[in-house]
């Protein structure tokens, strides 16, 4: 385990001592490309009591993270290791299906809003080629009821929060995946019965939901995990839950890598910072 691992255990650990897991709400924030880096917090905190949090609100590409790790703890994920190896190399390069020059002359029509670079099915390639699609057929109604997944519902102009026993619990991980990074024109709005949805990072009320988590956390204390600082308050406990630097520059570097088709080794590393084994 890495000193980073361990200062970061130590800051979650010391949040459970003061307090039981009913008592804590825990937020994972947007992180760009790699949503995997969450996978660190997650584990940390353990599936058992990840599952007895007061609630577990995940925002876009975190979304991702927290699927991989109930199927890890669930079902299991068959292969992983030879899977964490496709992604050390062209994973996310073989479900974009596209090459550099024709990203590049896509990017004046997206520019001005007509067209996409990439198609939100993009997105459900991923998640079923990190999950196997066993786990990504399962529907939301089996999560456990405390998990939130949050989007922006263009057609009804507001943030929605995803659950268990809310109105899409019969949607597919699969299908719901096409809507959590949905990014306008990177992958465009995603469809969900009538309406469209989109990247909650990506709308007008993104500050907005992120103050509303916060309040709503009271009573009680938030873990908020991050890419940007590491802080303690009174009731909040901010993880950055990579060591990568500035997380803007990270986001941006790991953008530009996916446009260019680079392999992005922040992906593979980012199960090995959370000490997953691949044998699983």
């Amino acid at each position: 385990m890495t000193a980073f691992y361990e200062e970061t255990k130590a800051c979650i650990d010391a949040v459970f001592e003061a307090h039981a897991p009913s008592e804590v709400t825990l937020t994972l924030d947007a992180t760009g490309v790699n949503g995997h880096v969450q996978l660190l917090v997650l584990s940390i905190i353990g599936y058992q009591r990840l599952t007895q949090l007061k609630r577990v609100n995940a925002i876009s590409g975190s979304c991702y993270a927290y699927l991989v790790y109930h199927a890890l703890n669930t079902t299991g994920i068959e292969g992983l290791g030879a899977i964490m190896q496709r992604w050390d190399s062209n994973m996310r390069r073989h479900f974009h299906k596209t090459r550099v020059l024709k990203t590049l002359a896509k990017l004046p029509m997206a520019a001005v809003g007509k067209g996409n670079i990439f198609n939100p099915q993009c997105l459900e390639a991923m998640l079923r080629g990190t999950v196997n699609d066993h786990n990504a057929n399962r529907p939301l109604s089996t999560v456990p009821d405390n998990a939130v997944f949050w989007v922006y519902n263009q057609t009804r102009g507001c943030p929605v929060g995803l659950n268990a026993r809310g109105e899409y619990q019969d949607y597919s991980m699969a299908e719901l995946a096409r809507t959590f990074a949905a990014i306008p024109k990177l992958y465009g709005a995603a469809k969900l019965g009538d309406d469209w949805f989109i990247d909650p990072v990506f709308s007008k009320d993104y500050s907005a939901l992120r103050t509303a988590l916060k309040k709503d956390a009271k009573p009680g204390h938030h873990i908020y995990s991050n890419i940007a600082f590491a802080k303690q308050t009174p009731n909040i406990t901010y993880i950055k839950t990579h060591q990568y630097g500035d997380g803007k520059r990270m986001v941006v570097a790991d953008f530009i890598k996916l446009m260019l088709n680079i392999p992005n080794r922040k992906i593979y590393h980012a199960f090995q910072q959370a000490n997953i084994p691949f044998s699983k």
